[in-house]
């Protein structure tokens, strides 16, 4: 039999062929719509004033097929698309519900939607929903250092009461902060996300470099820890290379016992001075030891536990320190903390 013999002829489809091959989508298929975009085999039936006012990009090739007026679908202009069915319905169900980013938390389980809203919201140059979300990832990983305790303390105590609910033998911080570990949107992930629509943001990336340095990473081999592979070559050499600068800061802040000058102790108090020493020591030069290695990784997190001890009652006092240079050793950390954090945008070349 000839080449041209077995060729099938080619026939349209009729209306029940198309009623199996096409699938309408439940909830984006408005009868009164004059647009359907269809990806893979499911329609979305959508208002063509709608999609252009928002969307200066789905304006241009609206006009463009209108215009050509080649592809008619339903008595409907067609748009073939060639996102996933999951990021179209994400798209337009934010912009049909008043463009509201409703995520009251961001976790591993319900930030894949938040992504692909961003990435179609970022193509299709809808500025006010990819806004929107870059203004929640700042309240999730917030740059202001006050803001960003508050929330890690927050959701420590959300953690520690889910161990105590589920009957854990010991309620303790580490634990607390390896299950919200767990739980959490990986930083590499949120970062290369951001980066996906251009961000240079010092303010939402320097967090999550931070974040990203606290925790467990690799490159790649199974899911455990961290994965940096999503992260650009330039990002992946941006966290490596501030990551290395970050620790060798504060293992060298954590042991040169602070300047008398520096502390602000008057020369009167000399006899206070001597009791900083023991307490640098309690408070950070023995927490750079094997066992506490995990601490050490964290050392914004680090100070304010070293802040927390010296104003807990008795403490600098059982050292030889007066009120007085007790309240300046308090501020000297307060001080050496924050300079500490307004240090993390120039380790990680983020100015």
């Amino acid at each position: 039999m000839s080449e041209i013999a077995r060729k099938r002829p080619r026939v349209s489809l009729d209306a029940d062929a198309e009623q199996k091959v096409l699938q309408d989508h439940p909830a984006l298929y408005h009868d009164d719509g004059n647009v359907i975009l269809s990806c893979g085999s499911t329609l979305f039936r959508v208002h063509r004033s709608i999609l252009s006012k928002h969307s200066p990009v789905f304006r241009d090739i609206l006009e463009r097929k209108e215009d050509t007026k080649t592809e008619i679908l339903r008595g409907c202009l067609h748009v073939a698309l060639e996102d996933t069915k999951e990021e179209v319905e994400a798209l337009l169900n934010v912009i049909y519900d008043g463009f509201r980013v409703d995520f009251p938390d961001l976790t591993v389980v319900n930030f894949p939607t938040l992504s692909n809203i961003f990435r179609m919201a970022t193509k299709y140059r809808i500025d006010r929903t990819q806004t929107d979300i870059m203004n929640r990832m700042k309240q999730e990983w917030p740059y202001d250092l006050d803001r960003r305790d508050a929330r890690t303390q927050a959701g420590l105590r959300i953690q520690q009461q889910r161990q105590a609910a589920n009957g854990a033998a010991n309620v303790n911080v580490n634990a607390a902060l390896l299950e919200q570990e767990e739980l959490a949107v990986p930083p590499a992930t949120a970062i290369a996300l951001l980066r996906s629509g251009g961000c240079t943001d010092k303010e939402l990336l320097v967090p999550l470099f931070y974040a990203l340095s606290c925790s467990a990473w690799q490159f790649g081999g199974p899911a455990v820890g961290h994965h940096i592979a999503s992260l650009s070559h330039a990002d992946i050499e941006r966290f490596v290379v501030g990551l290395e600068q970050i620790r060798t800061a504060f293992a060298s802040l954590a042991m040169t016992m602070p300047d008398s000058k520096h502390v602000a102790i008057p020369a009167s108090h000399m006899p206070c001075y001597k009791g900083v020493s023991p307490f640098w020591q309690e408070a950070l030069t023995i927490k750079l030891q094997a066992q506490y290695a995990d601490a050490a990784r964290r050392p914004i997190e680090l100070l304010k536990d070293a802040l927390a001890l010296a104003r807990s009652p008795g403490c600098l006092a059982k050292h030889g320190l007066c009120p007085t240079c007790a309240a300046l050793v308090v501020a000297y950390l307060e001080r050496t903390r924050n300079e500490f954090w307004s240090k993390l945008p120039t380790f990680f070349g983020l100015t």
